[in-house]
Order: structure tokens, then C-alpha cells, then sequence
């Protein structure tokens, strides 16, 4: 996997807490962030993304959670 360090960009699907337009970040290398975001929201989450073009933040009008 990619161990250079990035923001990473995890989304919520339906039925979940934040979904199905929400997500988070967070600042590491892809084990890391995945690492960050099992810790703060359990495994209740639905992708991991490099970028928030690819994760579809403008198109799908993703909002982050806090």
C-alpha cells in the first residue's frame, strides 16, 4: 500500500451515523489514516479515498463531519 503520508478521505453510507453524505479525514500514510478513522468511528464507515475528487465531494455534495 501507499505509505506516503496524505490526507485521506473516508466516507459514510446509509444507515450509518454520518451518511450518506458525510465523511472525515485524516492526515497519514493509508494504514495509518485507516488506523485514525477505525479508532475515532468505529468500522461503521463505507471508503477509503486518496483525494476528495475522487471520493466525489463536490458531485455528490459531501460534507465533512466533525
Amino acid at each position: 500500500m501507499d505509505e506516503q503520508e496524505q490526507w485521506w478521505y473516508f466516507t459514510f453510507g446509509l444507515g450509518q451515523e454520518h451518511g450518506p453524505n458525510g465523511y472525515a479525514k485524516f492526515w497519514g500514510t493509508y494504514s495509518s489514516a485507516r488506523t485514525a478513522m477505525h479508532a475515532q468511528y468505529g468500522a461503521k464507515w463505507s471508503y477509503q479515498y486518496s483525494s476528495e475528487e475522487k471520493m466525489g465531494k463536490d458531485k455528490w455534495g459531501l460534507k465533512e463531519v466533525k
